[in-house]
């Protein structure tokens, strides 16, 4: 009866009416949220299908521009193999890595323009690390281009595009695209192919894509199979099978479709290709669901709040004041038992309540006081900068001062807004952490960080001046006394010429082996992979080893196993690098006894075979601790080692590093006077296709007599060098003591062939007179002149920033009259004139 009475009341009435008008202004408020969330819910699997299809058809509308820039380019220049690999790349360049992987140009039976390839097919793609390359691995008879199935029928379409279905080749899955050139010919010359692979659809996908609520997956229609996923492999693993297109739609599609949402459209331009949108209800419809909770809850807190106004009414007063004491004692609870500074203040910047942390670290004991007084005089702009901006903003934010203390302490400043029990903000909470040790250790790291960089830039600096000055001497020295061998000379004068060249050499052998470990350390030690012989292989060694050990009276045994595969792949010169540096540490530490080379077979299968090499002497022999050591750099057995041996210690690190790299292992057996055997194992690939050729030197033959040569060099005694060797091979030329006095001969003369250009020069150096010149050249429209860079820089990394600065090739001093020749055949014949 109390209840009703009360609510006939004035102030029951009142507070139903409130409640009633405050339920459908809540409502109402709500409602445009709700109408726009079901029109984006309408609108999401449709927006981001249709944004997939757009990238998918941008990417296929680049392939077929592609392939119309490939159709022409190939058809224009079908005799010309360079300049067709040429625009290969450049076309390729001119495409991002995310849309194509790669593209090459396939002649048919009987059209290969190439002298030494009757399957000629260039192919240049991108690396995983986005670089370019061109490979020719698909131009063999094993592979046989013209036999299948894709260039059958790309030559079969008469000029029109066709693109194949997505299929799985060596780790990756691919669309190909190709025409015939020359277009609506009846008898084409090749084909041109672009290729798209999948995983850079993946990437796109995985954009789009969440895997606790929504996945955006492309399928064939047509196979009702997988064609990109966003978490390829992950799927792979879970369906157990060998790809994606392997897997089909619908074991993956959910049971349970009320939870699940499917969205499926088809790829106008890719025949067959559909989108799934797949998104889970509840996520989907999330935001509507949080809003239709806000507002029964509204509507809930509304009525509860009109139905106990007046029973709660009495106690209003009693229960604010226990809450605020109850607050109160929590706070300063809580403030006791945190290890930060914590502290109360207004807007003023004065601070009215704080915890013990606060007042040990700044020693302020009363309060109100002002918060700028704690903070270090240097450090007060940047507060009164940071303290404006919180106040403007209102933001939570954070920064970092030293205190005004005698250690001038660093700490963390931190502040927050606090509202009161009307949700209005009221003052300021603040939070100071002592980040001393923290940025004395952040101090420390960044000081070693900096140390070692400068350590390594040093090092790497020393390295490249050592190279360049030693190696300009060596130029002079090795080229004269090359050249001075040529001429008639007694028996006393040839044997003082041979000496001096082969202490040359052996201080370039020095030079190299400091270079071979600067590669290595930088990861940039290049390990090729080619077919060679076996035997001829061991010959070589053998015949390169056997004057040495004649001359010292030492037997050279071999010991080769006859069951060695004839053909191998693998790379023959580092193998032979090891071997020779092996055999000659043997050599130079034995005094009497032999030298054993064995050569054994582990094991073999259809793929590969393991081989053996071990070298045995007879000579000083090392210790346990010896051994532990050898392989690191700069380490022989002791230091009278070094006095009565030589050598610098390095030999033995890069014939570690380059087993290493080629996937195998070295070890050391030895035994103090008793001697020593080294030996390493290699996994090496089995070869069953004929030998080629890894390099054909060039005839000197070659060599357009007629042609004028300008060497650019600042050296006198390596200009001599250079001129030297150009008047034996017949060449005229002219020279040049720097790039300015280069680029004048060049702007008033027409008659050079090529340029010898050294680098480092006073006035101007070589990077910038060819820099120079390429400008000019591209200005009036000239061919392009060959320029080689001719310098004593030889570390890693000088080969291409002389390619970069715009020079055709690179030749390191010293220079030989084999390797200057070899070098001007490649680009003095009329061949390679021609071509260009």
């Amino acid at each position: 009866m109390d209840f009703f009475r009360s609510l006939r009341s004035t102030t029951s009435l009142v507070v139903i009416t409130l409640c009633v008008i405050a339920s459908i202004t809540v409502i109402l408020a709500f409602q445009p949220q709700l109408t726009q969330q079901r029109q984006q819910i309408k609108h999401h699997q449709q927006q981001k299908s249709r944004i997939i299809s757009e990238q998918i058809t941008s990417t296929f509308a680049t392939i077929s521009q592609q392939l119309t820039n490939l159709t022409y380019l190939a058809d224009a220049y079908h005799k010309q193999p360079e300049l067709i690999e040429n625009n290969l790349r450049h076309l390729l360049r001119a495409s991002s890595p995310q849309q194509i992987y790669g593209m090459g140009v396939w002649f048919a039976k009987g059209q290969s323009p190439h002298p030494q390839h009757d399957l000629y097919g260039p192919y240049a793609h991108y690396l995983a690390d986005n670089t370019l390359t061109l490979t020719y691995e698909w131009m063999t008879p094993l592979y046989n281009f013209p036999e299948q199935t894709w260039f059958k029928r790309i030559t079969a379409a008469k000029g029109e595009q066709y693109c194949t279905e997505p299929y799985f080749d060596n780790g990756l899955i691919y669309v190909s695209c190709g025409r015939a050139f020359p277009i609506n010919s009846p008898q084409p010359k090749g084909v041109v192919s672009v290729d798209l692979i999948l995983p850079q659809l993946e990437k796109l996908l995985r954009q789009y894509s969440d895997s606790n609520h929504e996945l955006v997956f492309i399928s064939n229609s047509k196979t009702k199979k997988m064609i990109a996923y966003p978490y390829s492999q992950a799927l792979i693993n879970s369906s157990q099978q060998d790809n994606i297109l392997d897997i089909a739609v619908a074991s993956h599609l959910p049971i349970n479709s009320k939870a699940w949402i499917h969205y499926q459209t088809t790829v106008p331009i890719a025949t067959g290709w559909s989108i799934h949108v797949l998104s889970k209800k509840s996520w989907l419809e999330g935001d509507i669901n949080n809003i239709n909770h806000r507002l029964y809850l509204w509507l809930l807190l509304i009525w509860v709040f009109g139905i106990a106004i007046e029973a709660i009414s009495v106690y209003t007063n009693k229960r604010i004041r226990l809450a605020l004491d109850s607050s109160v004692t929590w706070r300063n609870a809580l403030s006791d038992v945190v290890p930060v500074g914590v502290f109360s203040a207004n807007f003023a910047g004065q601070v009215t309540w704080a915890n013990p942390v606060f007042v040990d670290l700044t020693h302020q004991v009363q309060f109100p006081m002002a918060l700028i007084d704690i903070i270090c005089f240097e450090d007060q702009p940047k507060f009164r900068l940071f303290w404006h901006r919180f106040c403007t903003e209102g933001h939570t934010t954070a920064t970092e001062f030293r205190l005004k203390t005698g250690s001038h302490k660093w700490v963390s400043l931190r502040l927050a807004l606090a509202s009161d029990a009307e949700n209005e903000i009221s003052a300021i909470a603040g939070v100071l952490d002592d980040i001393s040790e923290r940025r004395r250790h952040e101090q420390e790291l960044r000081y070693a960080k900096e140390q070692a960089e400068e350590a390594s830039r040093s090092k790497g600096e020393f390295l490249a001046m050592m190279s360049h000055e030693i190696r300009t001497p060596m130029n002079g020295v090795i080229g004269m006394s090359s050249l001075l061998l040529e001429t008639k000379l007694d028996n006393e004068q040839t044997e003082f010429a041979e000496t001096i060249q082969a202490s040359a050499n052996i201080l370039l052998k020095i030079i190299n082996d400091i270079l071979d470990v600067s590669r290595i350390e930088a990861g940039k030690l290049p390990i090729e992979n080619y077919v060679f012989k076996t035997d001829s292989l061991i010959n070589d060694v053998v015949h390169l080893i056997s004057p040495i050990t004649e001359q010292k009276n030492l037997p050279l045994q071999t010991n080769i196993a006859t069951n060695l595969p004839p053909l191998l792949q693998g790379d023959a010169d580092r193998i032979k690098q090891v071997l020779l540096n092996l055999l000659n540490n043997a050599i130079k530490f034995t005094e009497s006894g032999s030298i054993t080379l064995a050569v054994e077979l582990n094991h073999q299968d259809q793929q590969t075979a393991t081989l053996t090499f071990s070298i045995s002497d007879t000579g000083i022999g090392l210790s346990d601790e010896q051994q532990k050591r050898i392989f690191q750099p700069f380490t022989q057995a002791d230091s009278s080692t070094t006095r009565r041996y030589g050598g610098t210690g390095l030999g033995l690190t890069i014939c570690r590093h380059l087993v290493e790299l080629m996937g195998g292992e070295i070890h050391c057996e030895s035994h103090i006077g008793q001697g020593s055997r080294f030996w390493f194992r290699l996994p090496l690939q089995l070869a069953t296709h004929a030998l080629t050729e890894k390099n054909t030197p060039l005839e000197i033959s070659k060599i357009n007599i007629q042609a004028t040569v300008l060497i650019v060099e600042d050296n006198p005694v390596n200009q001599q060098v250079v001129a030297k060797m150009l008047q034996k091979l017949g060449l005229n030329y002219e020279i040049a003591q720097h790039g300015r006095e280069a680029l004048s001969k060049l702007s008033t003369s027409n008659l050079f062939d090529l340029v010898l250009m050294d680098c480092q020069m006073p006035i101007m150096d070589g990077f910038e007179a060819t820099r120079h010149w390429r400008d000019q050249e591209s200005k009036l429209s000239l061919p392009r002149l060959p320029i080689i860079a001719l310098t004593a820089n030889a570390m890693q990394g000088d080969e291409e920033r002389c390619l970069d600065a715009g020079m055709d090739d690179h030749l390191a001093k010293p220079v030989n009259l084999q390797s200057l020749s070899q070098l001007l055949a490649k680009w003095l014949n009329p061949s390679a004139k021609n071509s260009q």
